[in-house]
């Protein structure tokens, strides 16, 4: 019999470059909404500057949302940090 992986090995593979996937969505997804906030600070355009903070509030809300599925603790807090940060840098944007 060959010595090669079963359906469990697989499976497991697979969970584990799910969860890469997730967190680099979730970097991606911090790094697009401090996009946004840095291009509403530019901007002279008050509604445009509106909408992309709106923009990076909701990147904010979906970052909260998929972060208890990240498995990983390292990948949890690294992505947490960034969601902090996030929210702060929106609330100076904000007053």
């Amino acid at each position: 019999m060959l010595n090669t992986p079963g359906p469990a090995l697989d499976l497991d593979r697979i969970r584990r470059s799910g969860q890469r996937t997730l967190v680099e969505f979730l970097r991606a997804d911090l790094d697009l909404a401090f996009t946004f906030i840095e291009t509403a600070a530019q901007s002279s355009d008050a509604g445009n500057a509106k909408a992309l903070l709106r923009k990076a509030r909701e990147a904010l809300k979906a970052v909260r949302h998929f972060l208890p599925r990240v498995a990983d603790p390292g990948g949890a807090a690294e992505v947490s940090v960034g969601a902090d940060r996030l929210e702060s840098a929106l609330r100076l944007h904000e007053t």
